[in-house]
C-alpha cells in the first residue's frame, strides 16, 4: 500500500493534496481524494485537509454517508 501512495506523489515529490489543491481541474475520483487525505494526516497537514473538505464537501458527504 505504501508503494501506491508513493506513486501518487508527483515528480517533484509533492503530496497528492498539494497537487489537487493547486490544480484547476476537479478531482473526479473518490480514490484520489481519499488517498490525498490519508497522505495529509500523518504529514500533519491539517489546513490542507480542511481545504480539501471545503472544496469537496458535497462529494465527500455523498460518499461517506454510504
Amino acid at each position: 500500500m505504501m508503494e501506491n501512495e508513493m506513486k501518487m506523489k508527483d515528480q517533484e515529490g509533492k503530496l497528492l493534496s498539494d497537487v489537487i489543491l493547486s490544480s484547476e481541474k476537479i478531482v473526479n475520483g473518490y480514490g484520489k481524494l481519499a488517498l490525498a487525505i490519508r497522505e495529509a494526516i500523518p504529514a500533519g497537514e491539517i489546513e490542507k485537509i480542511k481545504q480539501l473538505r471545503s472544496m469537496y464537501f458535497i462529494y465527500l458527504k455523498t460518499h461517506l454517508s454510504d
